[in-house]
């Protein structure tokens, strides 16, 4: 009963990595939480169970998922970064005047740029 019980939940396992990387690739972050415990019962059952040989290629496939996460999460924080220096650098604007004194103006996000 044993050996069905783990065939079922590799093959489970592997369905779920499958489907989790699908997720991410596709950028359903959000979806990707209600797979957590059912992921982390899995993980735990085919475990206890499995040999170390056997459970090679499921090793492989989290690793994938979690360094596709980790580039997600990297992917996204850079872009974040990009945008807070973009509204940084359009709220103040520096210029100098003749004499080399700075200074600085304020613009709100709504002007418009207006050329003659």
């Amino acid at each position: 009963m044993a050996l069905f019980s783990l065939r079922d939940s590799v093959d489970a396992l592997n369905d779920l990595l499958d489907r989790e990387r699908s997720l991410i690739l596709a950028g359903k972050f959000d979806v990707l939480g209600r797979l957590l415990k059912e992921k982390e019962r899995l993980l735990t059952a085919v475990g206890e169970i499995g040999s170390a040989n056997r459970l090679k290629p499921i090793k492989a496939k989290v690793e994938r998922n979690q360094a596709m996460l980790l580039a997600a999460s990297q992917g996204i924080r850079a872009v974040s970064d990009k945008l807070a220096k973009r509204v940084s650098n359009s709220e103040t604007f520096q210029t100098y005047d003749r004499q080399g004194q700075r200074h600085g103006r304020t613009q709100s996000g709504n002007e418009l740029e207006r050329r003659a």
